[in-house]
């Protein structure tokens, strides 16, 4: 089945910080090393999407995901 290292890799991180980060607005995905940890929505998405596009490279061993891409990911 396709992407389903995406599909784990984002599970990983809900499994990581739900009931732990708490949303604070304009805070990205270094919020996260806070304490305690926060982010906002489009942060949260930006890294889930970033995470899994990265799991995706690595299990193809290539670049299903340009470098260019994954960075424009970030908010």
């Amino acid at each position: 089945m396709p992407f389903e290292t995406a599909e784990a890799a984002m599970w990983r991180l809900v499994q990581r910080y739900t009931g732990r980060a708490g949303y604070k607005r304009g805070v990205k995905a270094e919020g996260l090393a806070m304490n305690p940890p926060v982010i906002d929505c489009s942060g949260w998405v930006s890294l889930l999407l970033m995470q899994a596009m990265q799991e995706e490279n690595r299990a193809a061993d290539s670049a299903v995901f340009a470098a260019d891409d994954i960075k424009a990911m970030q908010s």
